[in-house]
């Protein structure tokens, strides 16, 4: 039975909330799963699902969220959404309503100065004549649960055996990568020397990412140029900016890939 382990909801701009969950460790294969997403404004308890409306079906497990784009029109600052997850076992009948109480937007991302921002931010990065400034790239968020590789995973030692692995490429996760998520950013490749002692160690192929408060960023990540194919590993930990602190914009070092390495295979 999949278990949910955590999950949040996530303000990405004024009119969509990105779900973002972590199930439990399982030996079941994910896409032995579907999720089935309901929203209410009301805070309904417990498994039912009575007075909730469905909103997205048919979802796999293996993503690593979701968004809500249907929320365009019905902004409103004191308005909080509220969601809950019917997880679906194809052909069984493992079900499960979570979580209880409901998960919901947090109130200090619907702060106006922090929407506003935001809203400004945007218009600069995704206008669609700025070709020369931001680029379309997919994100590889590297895999932190779901099922352990069966082939390099060792029970006993508790770790990869093997760092070329082409079932899990490393990271001891089937699959390795959630699947790609979409997003515009702006890259710098020769950024200013405060920005590069900020990171520490700067190698000549290095570049600097320029990305909003979504998707999110972590060490390890992998970010795909849509275009050229070009591969970078996120470097060290990311340079948030804040309000009150909810994430507004994020600074990343990517190093880039070398053509022959194994992550190259990924298919998106």
């Amino acid at each position: 039975m999949l278990v949910l382990k955590n999950i949040e909801a996530q303000v990405t701009n004024v009119e969509e909330i990105t779900l973002v969950w972590e199930f439990e460790p399982t030996e079941e294969p994910l896409t032995d799963y579907k999720i089935f997403i309901y929203r209410s404004e009301a805070p309904v308890p417990g498994s039912t699902l009575t007075g909730l409306d469905l909103i997205a079906s048919d979802i796999s497990p293996t993503a690593y969220s979701w968004t809500d784009t249907t929320l365009s029109g019905l902004y409103h600052h004191n308005r909080t959404w509220y969601y809950k997850l019917l997880i679906s076992g194809i052909g069984t009948p493992n079900t499960s309503v979570v979580p209880d109480p409901p998960v919901y937007n947090n109130n200090e991302s619907t702060d106006y100065t922090w929407v506003e921002i935001l809203r400004r931010k945007r218009l600069v990065m995704e206008r669609s004549d700025n070709r020369y400034s931001s680029i379309d790239f997919y994100l590889l968020k590297r895999r932190t649960w779901g099922t352990h590789c069966t082939l390099c995973w060792d029970d006993t030692l508790n770790r990869v055996i093997e760092q070329n692995c082409p079932i899990c490429f490393g990271t001891g996760w089937v699959s390795g990568y959630f699947d790609a998520i979409p997003f515009k950013g702006m890259i710098n490749s020769a950024p200013k020397f405060n920005e590069i002692n900020m990171f520490g160690e700067w190698m000549p192929s290095d570049v600097l990412l320029i990305v909003l408060n979504f998707p999110p960023l972590k060490s390890k990540d992998i970010v795909i140029n849509k275009i050229t194919n070009e591969r970078w590993v996120v470097v060290g930990q990311p340079r948030p900016l804040r309000k009150k602190n909810v994430i507004l914009e994020q600074r990343a070092q990517l190093a880039l890939l070398q053509a022959d390495d194994p992550l190259y295979e990924i298919v998106i």
